[in-house]
């Protein structure tokens, strides 16, 4: 829907969307053309079109997502995309227990999880997905937002909910 990039049109950085769908990239299109540092949107078919680019790639809440050969596909295409020296930042829940957010469709009886996320990452495991497909970790942060903002108490509730699992085994 373009929120991340609405926000860094605000700071004044250059921007081009991705999106699967060429609806929504005419969507995005229409929605940021009265802005000069929009780039416009581009769809899987004119990514070779972008080649060397890009200073940075944001892949925000979506590596999650994808089975092996999705991440293949698009870290590849991302890599192709950065310009020399480029970075790409990725952000996806860390340690995710993805047995806790598993439904069933009460239909079919298929199990899947909520929000279809597929795979859990750790710093060391998205720093060796990303390594295997040729970037270079500069920096991991992982970090628990649940709490963030929202007061000492709230940390403090966190931290002990956090303490009372771990006892538990």
């Amino acid at each position: 829907k373009g929120f991340l990039a609405a926000e860094l049109l605000k700071q004044g950085f250059k921007v081009s969307c991705f999106d699967l769908s060429e609806e929504t990239t005419r969507v995005l299109d229409a929605k940021f053309k009265l802005d000069p540092n929009y780039l416009g949107s581009f769809t899987p078919k004119e990514i070779a079109a972008n080649h060397a680019s890009f200073d940075a790639v944001l892949l925000i809440e979506v590596i999650e997502h994808m089975e092996d050969h999705a991440r293949k596909v698009v870290l590849g295409d991302i890599y192709n995309l950065l310009k020399p020296g480029g970075i790409v930042i990725i952000s996806t829940p860390n340690r995710e227990n993805l047995g806790r957010e598993l439904i069933c469709n009460p239909l079919t009886k298929d199990v899947y999880h909520r929000w279809q996320h597929v795979y859990s990452w750790t710093g060391e495991s998205l720093s060796s997905e990303v390594e295997r497909h040729g970037f270079k970790t500069l920096s991991v942060i992982e970090t628990d937002l649940k709490y963030e903002g929202l007061g000492g108490l709230w940390a403090v509730r966190g931290f002990l909910k956090k303490a009372k699992a771990r006892l538990k085994g």
